[in-house]
């Protein structure tokens, strides 16, 4: 699982989140855009929040359009966010 996000403070949030629960995962972070292309491999699910629209280089939907362009399957998990 590729966690990205800008904000230092809500990134940690989201690891602590994911380490604490029982989730069976590698977890990798990424702090923009392009650093979750690079990291996001086949298979990979793609989770975002709506703030991640407003990421410095590529957004949420940029990232999501190039893994496509790219034929990457990708599997977007519905969330509550």
């Amino acid at each position: 699982m590729v966690v990205v996000d800008d904000d230092p403070g809500y990134l940690r949030a989201m690891l602590l989140t994911i380490e604490n629960s029982d989730l069976d995962v590698e977890v990798v972070e990424a702090t923009n855009g392009v650093d979750a292309l690079l990291e996001i491999r086949p298979g990979a699910a793609v989770a975002h929040r709506t703030r991640l629209t407003t990421l410095p280089d590529l957004n949420a939907t940029q990232v999501l359009q190039r893994l496509l362009e790219a034929g990457t399957q990708v599997s977007t998990p519905r969330s509550s966010s």
